[in-house]
């Protein structure tokens, strides 16, 4: 795709090459803008790709080559000998003018949509730093999280081992009791056994 970017061939030296270029660089610029800033407002939404963002940065960077070579040959347009004819020096000086006002509302354009990507930008580091710092929080949040779990099994485990214990005690003392309530049954019945023999 192309982005307006320049080609390498000789500069201009007549007044009006240096026109028909500033002027078709002029149109480039102000095209290319429209088309940062499309992509600009993309930026942080579904859209937004590491494929976009170097599509912008090519743009930007063919569009601010385009802006040094038209200053240049606007320059150079000032350095030329003026024409012999008062006519042509008023038409030469009006066709000046007219670039140097159309030049100037397009840089100052192409500046205000840099400024606005170079805002997007910060927030979308700024995005990514508070999400580091969510994920984080996330991860320490889950670790807490297990470490109070695994404790609660640890306690779980430690209340039913020692409520096991104290059940082997209470079944240990109940059958100590019962067999004491044998023996003395026992004793009792052999008593009375005893009684009843002897008389």
């Amino acid at each position: 795709m192309s982005y307006g970017r320049t080609e390498q061939r000789a500069p201009p030296k007549d007044f009006s090459s240096l026109i028909q270029t500033c002027s078709s660089n002029i149109q480039k610029i102000t095209q290319n803008t429209a088309q940062i800033k499309s992509m600009v407002n993309q930026l942080g939404t579904k859209q937004d790709s590491s494929d976009l963002r170097e599509r912008l940065q090519q743009v930007q960077h063919y569009t601010n080559q385009l802006a040094k070579e038209t200053n240049k040959h606007l320059k150079d347009l000032g350095s030329l000998s003026l024409p012999a004819s008062l006519s042509e020096q008023r038409q030469q000086k009006i066709q000046k003018d007219r670039l140097m006002n159309d030049f100037s509302a397009a840089l100052n354009n192409f500046q205000a949509v840099q400024r606005r990507a170079a805002e997007k930008e910060k927030e979308s580091v700024a995005r990514a730093r508070a999400g580091s710092r969510l994920s984080v929080r996330y991860t320490r949040n889950v670790f807490h999280t297990f470490a109070l779990i695994q404790n609660l099994v640890n306690f779980t485990e430690q209340y039913r081992q020692t409520h096991f214990c104290i059940l082997k005690i209470y079944i240990l003392f109940y059958l100590m009791l019962f067999h004491y309530f044998i023996i003395v049954i026992y004793k009792k019945i052999k008593k009375n056994l005893y009684i009843y023999i002897y008389i």
